[in-house]
């Protein structure tokens, strides 16, 4: 069934006169990835927190079972506070640069030329590429998506957002913010390459009214 579905999608792109894809819906699937992403760190760093406290107060001591040996639990790493302002500052230009591409298309698309068809469909192509990054992902850097991957250790299972997710969970705090600010710069490439396609459906049109 998988293999049916991806296999019709395929088919369906490649004989799309314009690209089909609905960009607002990516949009606002990104900026739910990063709002997970973020309760993830405050997650964590409140969990290290409460332990600090009780580990100060001697809580794990006074709750012993006087007839199991133990001992207190390894202090877990302080989380910092992590500059996720590139992905916020590209996700709102790429809402705003799905939305008018979305209209654009919707009301324009069909009434172009097919060379302009043509430069639409190549400009998807490019948006997509832009996602996937040189550098890779950290032990992996064969994997060079930075919106999707396989997880590290899920298999086949996907991770989002992979380079920041997998930093913090693995407490790569410095990667934190550096697959921030390399996600936030693909995204940014990649919505304009969507503002690219709105001027150009916008210039097609100019020049046919002025025919």
């Amino acid at each position: 069934m998988l293999a049916k579905t991806v296999g019709r999608l395929v088919l369906r792109m490649a004989d799309a006169d314009v690209p089909f894809q609905r960009y607002g819906d990516f949009a606002e699937t990104v900026s739910h990835y990063l709002d997970q992403v973020k309760r993830l760190a405050d997650t964590k760093r409140e969990a290290a927190e409460t332990q600090a406290k009780l580990l100060a107060a001697d809580a794990y001591r006074l709750t012993d079972d006087p007839t199991k040996t133990s001992g207190p639990p390894t202090p877990l790493k302080s989380v910092p506070h992590f500059n996720m302002a590139p992905l916020e500052n590209a996700i709102d230009h790429l809402r705003r640069s799905a939305k008018a591409y979305d209209t654009a298309l919707a009301a324009k698309g069909a009434a172009q030329s097919n060379a302009t068809k043509a430069k639409l469909i190549d400009l998807a192509r490019q948006a997509e590429q832009s996602l996937a990054v040189d550098v890779g992902l950290p032990g992996r850097d064969w994997y060079k998506h930075l919106i999707y991957a396989p997880g590290r250790y899920t298999g086949y299972g996907a991770k989002t957002l992979p380079g920041v997710r997998e930093a913090i969970e693995e407490e790569r705090w410095a990667d934190v913010d550096r697959y921030a600010a390399l996600t936030g710069t693909a995204l940014d490439a990649y919505a304009d390459k969507l503002d690219e396609g709105v001027r150009l459906m916008g210039e097609a049109g100019s020049a046919r009214r002025a025919d």
